[in-house]
């Protein structure tokens, strides 16, 4: 692939260690080098040793590629840093890497900095994911699974919470995050046939709110991901 100018491509593999026939699907999971995506990258890569995981971060304040050390070098793993608001870059990422699945972590996160710079929150979390769904919907993605937050739904330590909840978001964050799930819903209740071909692909939602909450090292949790993406 040709990446914009100022792109960084970090990967240990070659053309020529791409299995023969190809992998089998390939990933790409936004927000990779933070502190939850790091961990399911980790389980993609070491548990679907046949398929090619792709990790697109931008590096920002709250990202680590030390959270990745484990797997920086495996073969079926593969860094590129950039932008999930560059429609360009995006929209030339899904043209020529063809993804099959989408895991879309990348957010801003941090609540009380979403009080201090909600357009930002705004752009990112809604402007960007409005990019990553019209890429993956021209692009024919079979799935796209959005990560989404139980802030959401309210403030409360006490209640449990689904997807059927009512949202009562309570900062700028968890409303821009709100927001984000509209859009990815729109597209599923707009474009639940692939574009391209006859195949049937589904773009899903996921609030994870036990990984969201610090769990994410749990093996239940783990599998409950993989099953969904095998």
């Amino acid at each position: 692939m040709s990446y914009p100018s100022g792109t960084v491509v970090l990967s240990a593999r070659h053309d020529s260690a791409e299995p023969p026939g190809g992998f089998r699907k390939r990933f790409l999971v936004t927000g990779g080098a933070g502190f939850i995506a790091s961990h399911m990258i980790i389980s993609l890569v070491e548990n679907l040793s046949d398929c090619l995981v792709m990790n697109l971060d931008k590096l920002d304040y709250c990202a680590s590629l030390k959270n990745l050390d484990a797997i920086s070098s495996k073969p079926n793993y593969k860094f590129l840093q950039g932008d999930i608001c560059d429609s360009h870059f995006i929209k030339q990422l899904f043209e020529t890497e063809n993804i099959d699945v989408v895991l879309h972590f990348a957010a801003q996160t941090h609540v009380d900095l979403s009080f201090l710079d909600s357009c930002k929150f705004a752009y990112v979390n809604i402007y960007g994911t409005h990019i990553l769904l019209n890429a993956a919907y021209e692009a024919g993605v079979e799935k796209f699974i959005y990560i989404s937050t139980d802030e959401v739904y309210g403030g409360s330590l006490d209640q449990e919470f689904d997807e059927t909840s009512p949202k009562q978001p309570t900062n700028p964050y968890a409303s821009s995050k709100a927001a984000a799930e509209s859009f990815v819903l729109s597209f599923w209740e707009r474009y639940k046939v692939r574009r391209r071909g006859e195949s049937q692909g589904y773009i899903s939602t996921g609030s994870l709110s036990s990984i969201q909450r610090g769990t994410c090292g749990n093996e239940a949790s783990h599998s409950h991901m993989l099953s969904s993406v095998k």
